[in-house]
């Protein structure tokens, strides 16, 4: 394998994995708002800091699958972590859980594709704002 392609595979590796340690090193509980509002600053705060290259892997569109890769890691590890935390059955809870995870990064690629045109802050408490409403819906507290 060529040094140049096996060098890109690492670094898309490197970059998944360590997205993934930030995201599953949060102790935190999804039966609360304040939980989850907070994991939503900081996927923004981290994903604000990412590389250009970075910032293609997790938002353009022939990369989509790389993003795809980390969600999933990210979300299956909170499902286990999480199950039952919402009162809902199995398939209901894979429902919400899809919807957290791509919603968020959704939010994030229209203010990449917006070209950051409100703050990180502002754009964190946006976002934040919207799933969390949208999540209270399902979380008990």
């Amino acid at each position: 394998m060529p040094c140049a392609v096996y060098d890109v595979k690492f670094f898309v590796v490197s970059t998944c994995c360590k997205l993934v340690a930030v995201f599953t090193e949060k102790k935190v509980s999804y039966a609360k708002l304040s939980d989850i509002e907070y994991m939503v600053k900081v996927f923004f705060e981290n994903a604000a800091v990412q590389a250009p290259l970075q910032e293609r892997l997790l938002c353009s569109g022939s990369y989509h699958f790389v993003f795809e890769k980390i969600n999933k890691q990210i979300m299956q590890y909170r499902m286990k972590t999480n199950k039952g935390v919402f009162g809902l059955d199995e398939a209901s809870e894979n429902i919400v859980f899809r919807y957290y995870g791509s919603i968020t990064a959704e939010l994030y690629r229209q203010w990449l594709e917006d070209g950051k045109k409100l703050s990180l802050e502002e754009v964190t408490e946006l976002a934040a704002r919207l799933i969390y409403h949208g999540m209270a819906s399902v979380v008990k507290e």
